[in-house]
């Protein structure tokens, strides 16, 4: 394929090929994609007032090295239906797909779950301080931590508080019961401090933002 340009609005941006191209005629205003002088679904990027997942891979998969909005999308759809969507043999396609893959752009695709049909209803952030603050300590509680069946996701911080656990619990009795029987046993926790989760909301479609300067 040869130089790929996009754009947003009426502004040009350069391409990963070094190219530089006009605003698509057919779609003023929202941008377009030209491929090679040719125009290719007008409005695949960003568009006011929403974005479509799907057109996002479409990006994606245009523009190596970009990450756009939607990636995962393309667990739930065929390479050949994705080719078709890009206007690409499914042979290309695929080869890109791949490519992702081996640069880590996809790291993999994962199943969005309700909690509560886990019997998981009750989420809690709950902020952990540790003593000693060594290697060995950290290593070994984020170990404890990220076995334990309630923990969803261990995150290691800065600043007063050392972990903090996103947990998932049937309700408030077991929440209870998670924190005095796994935790406070604990000999190097030396503080515990719970928040219990009421709404969440997520952006499942994250998009690349800006270099820094």
């Amino acid at each position: 394929m040869g130089s790929v340009l996009v754009f947003a609005g009426t502004a040009p941006r350069r391409s990963p090929s070094g190219f530089y191209g006009v605003q698509d005629p057919h779609a003023p205003g929202v941008g377009g994609v030209v491929v090679d002088g040719q125009s290719r679904r007008p409005a695949l990027l960003d568009q006011p007032g929403g974005r479509d997942p799907q057109l996002g891979v479409a990006a994606c998969l245009l523009l190596p090295g970009a990450v756009r909005a939607g990636v995962e999308q393309v667990a739930r759809q065929s390479n050949r239906e994705l080719a078709r969507q890009l206007g690409i043999a499914p042979s290309t396609c695929l080869e890109r797909v791949r490519s992702l893959h081996r640069r880590g752009v996809i790291r993999g695709y994962h199943a969005d779950i309700d909690p509560a049909s886990l019997n998981r209803s009750v989420q809690a952030l709950v902020s952990v301080q540790v003593r000693p603050l060594s290697r060995a300590v950290i290593d070994a509680f984020k170990g404890f931590a990220s076995g334990l069946p309630e923990v969803l996701h261990v995150f290691v911080l800065s600043g007063g508080d050392d972990f903090l656990l996103h947990v998932a619990v049937q309700d408030l009795d077991h929440l209870h019961a998670f924190l005095t029987d796994r935790l406070s046993k604990r000999g190097e926790i030396t503080g515990l401090r719970t928040s219990v989760i009421f709404q969440q909301v997520s952006n499942t479609a994250p998009t690349r933002l800006p270099a820094p300067d």
